[in-house]
């Protein structure tokens, strides 16, 4: 998901927290990895690639400083995509 996207979405289905940034949630987590700082949201989901890769600049979405641990908002979004469809002439199995 281009960079735009993730913060997009996260303020798409939470809303906007305009007097904050993102570095300054509590849901901004800092790992290292392989001599790498990396910054990801929590709630956004964490993983070992650059698609979730976060930045502290960003303004934070509505769930500022929120404690619950059951969103993972790119499974959300991944789930939400239309299914592909069958290229004419494909055989299915």
């Amino acid at each position: 998901m281009p960079v735009q996207h993730r913060i997009a979405a996260m303020h798409i289905m939470f809303g906007n927290c305009n007097d904050h940034t993102c570095g300054e949630c509590n849901n901004l987590i800092t790992e290292k990895y392989h001599g790498k700082t990396l910054r990801k949201c929590r709630l956004y989901g964490v993983s070992h690639s650059e698609t979730t890769d976060w930045a502290m600049r960003w303004p934070a979405c509505g769930k500022f400083n929120c404690d619950d641990e059951n969103v993972c908002v790119i499974r959300r979004v991944i789930a939400r995509q239309p299914p592909e469809e069958p290229i004419e002439g494909q055989m299915e199995l």
